[in-house]
């Protein structure tokens, strides 16, 4: 990817207005059909776990693996960091404290300070190599070690705003701007 694609790859999304019933479908044609888009394909290998974190409204206790991993696609009403209306998307963290902060808006609007309330802190433990399409968050000290095996960031600064661009959605808070996982959503 050039800068030039970059520049115009920006200018583009940024004309989007996410706002509209249509956002969705043209950011998703932007990624798939206009651009040549760059992806980060990794390894998660066996043993690689991995967090997933629901609020425990009503104190529902989990009961079923669905309750954790993927729920019906009836009740998936909304868009989501990486799903569109009714599509189930495993989506998890590498991260117990991001998994558990990724809630964090819902909590503030559901409870009051001090109010206790309940969370399910699902871990998953792949058994399985599995390959994974990433975007590289340059805070994570962690991924970005395994990153860095594969793509030298540091000589590639065209690529690294590319990365820091599509990043700024994934890091933008749906609770706040739902229509953020519009695009988030389409990139997935």
């Amino acid at each position: 990817m050039h800068e030039s694609e970059i520049l115009t790859l920006k200018n583009h999304i940024s004309k989007i207005n996410l706002e509209k019933a249509t956002a969705y479908e043209e950011t998703f044609c932007a990624f798939t059909q206009e651009f040549n888009m760059p992806i980060i394909f990794i390894p998660l290998k066996n043993d690689t776990i991995c967090y997933r974190c629901r609020n425990n409204k009503n104190k529902k206790n989990y009961k079923e693996f669905s309750d954790l991993s993927y729920p019906d696609k009836k009740y998936i009403l909304n868009y989501s960091r990486a799903n569109k209306p009714f599509q189930q998307v495993f989506y998890c963290s590498d991260s117990f404290g991001t998994a558990l902060t990724e809630l964090l808006p819902n909590w503030n609007k559901d409870f009051e300070i001090g109010e206790p309330f309940e969370v399910t802190i699902s871990e998953w433990n792949f058994t399985n190599q599995i390959t994974v399409a990433c975007i590289p968050d340059f805070d994570n000290v962690r991924l970005m070690k395994i990153l860095n095996e594969k793509i030298d960031f540091n000589n590639d600064s065209i690529l690294m705003k590319y990365w820091e661009f599509i990043n700024s959605f994934f890091r933008a808070q749906g609770f706040y701007n739902p229509n953020v996982y519009k695009f988030t959503s389409a990139f997935c």
